[in-house]
């Protein structure tokens, strides 16, 4: 487990905000992240943070969603905590969570996913192997759910979540299960897909999730596999980006996560080649 884990605790103590892509994304970048795919340029405009423990340090900040009011809400995974920044000028707001296995509390929490119509903050506790909700506003704790094993609605190090914003429904990463698990708003169990292997449809250490909200297609990092895979809601295959479906210098290395962004651009964090990866979406996978 703590070999697992370490795998998300080492990325960069800042926030780098691009203003090519900050109306529609907000992405975590790691250090020396310069190139880019397809010529597109990343021009970082503004950095936030250092490292400490104090309101708008970080230790080893593994993710972050944002909201439609300008809230930027980071994972701040070394300090055990989730700190709420202003998404403009990164001026701390405020931040809850502590070291430990209590309600509200956190052990390497990974990843955030904000429900802003319920106003709700959904967080992988990945050594705690649960997903823990908390109010958007303050950051009181709502529920909890899960625990470890490889049962339904069980997680071994659960990384990466994103929340259906029509449905509520809730999807996880389950890291070490190699498989997505699908949950009600409430936590309750619907459904997984997902075995270790590299066929089509298979995982292998799947580090992000992300819903397309048009279509509501799944989007998973396959890391183990260098590839992109993409789901229906239900877990059906539909198509996948990696090693044998693009160019040479698209070539996949260890990547951690994912994003989609405007004009149908997706932006998928290549951690071990020190890049982003723009990538064309086309209209047909996306539904439109």
């Amino acid at each position: 487990m703590v070999k697992l884990m370490e795998k998300f605790n080492t990325k960069a103590n800042r926030i780098l905000l691009s203003g090519s892509i900050v109306t529609a994304q907000i992405l975590l970048l790691v250090a020396a992240t310069t190139m880019l795919s397809n010529a597109y340029a990343l021009n970082i405009v503004s950095t936030w943070g250092s490292p400490g423990s104090g309101n708008g340090q970080f230790n080893g900040p593994s993710g972050m969603d944002f909201d439609f009011k300008g809230h930027l809400y980071v994972v701040d995974t070394g300090n055990n905590r989730i700190q709420k920044l202003n998404a403009t000028d990164g001026k701390f707001i405020t931040s809850w969570g502590s070291s430990g296995s209590g309600p509200g509390q956190f052990n390497s929490p990974i990843e955030a996913a904000v429900d802003e119509g319920r106003g709700r903050v959904y967080v992988t506790d990945g050594s705690n192997a649960r997903v823990e909700v908390f109010n958007a506003t303050d950051g009181k704790f709502i529920t909890s759910w899960g625990s470890s094993g490889s049962g339904p609605g069980q997680f071994t190090a659960p990384t990466g979540i994103a929340v259906d914003l029509k449905t509520g429904n809730v999807y996880v990463s389950n890291t070490g299960n190699n498989r997505i698990d699908k949950f009600t708003p409430e936590g309750k169990f619907i459904t997984s897909w997902g075995s270790l292997g590299k066929g089509d449809g298979q995982l292998y250490f799947p580090t992000d999730v992300f819903v397309d909200h048009v279509v509501g297609h799944v989007w998973v990092v396959d890391s183990g596999n260098d590839r992109i895979q993409e789901f229906t809601p239900d877990g059906k295959f539909l198509s996948k980006w990696g090693p044998l479906g693009i160019a040479t210098s698209g070539h996949l290395h260890n990547s951690v996560d994912f994003d989609l962004g405007l004009a149908g651009k997706g932006y998928l964090v290549d951690r071990d080649n020190s890049r982003i990866l723009v990538l064309s979406v086309s209209p047909t996978t996306q539904g439109k």
